[in-house]
């Protein structure tokens, strides 16, 4: 399993203030773990940084950062991405980045 951490969006990966944030990607990769350990259906969907804006745009997938995933996104197309996977089995089991 990838480290949560390598999906940071290069550009944030060395900031100052990600070492605070390396609980919490050391959470996700344990979530993940514990995930992938069970008889469950899952997607992780962690956005990086949600913003208000009413456009909902159709989002692009990428997989160990390519292609790179763009730092921010509406909590609005973050939403209807997951109601769409939803009906589908594409992200099972799966981490998608998306932009």
């Amino acid at each position: 399993m990838k480290s949560s951490i390598k999906t940071c969006p290069d550009d944030r990966r060395f900031e100052p203030s990600l070492g605070n944030l390396r609980p919490v990607y050391a959470e996700h990769e344990l979530e993940e773990k514990l995930l992938a350990a069970s008889n469950l259906n899952w997607t992780a969907v962690r956005p990086v940084a949600l913003n208000d804006s009413q456009k909902i745009k159709t989002l692009k997938v990428s997989f160990n950062n390519s292609p790179k995933p763009s730092l921010q996104i509406s909590r609005q197309s973050v939403a209807k991405f997951m109601v769409d996977i939803v009906k589908s089995d594409k992200y099972d089991i799966k981490s998608p980045n998306y932009f």
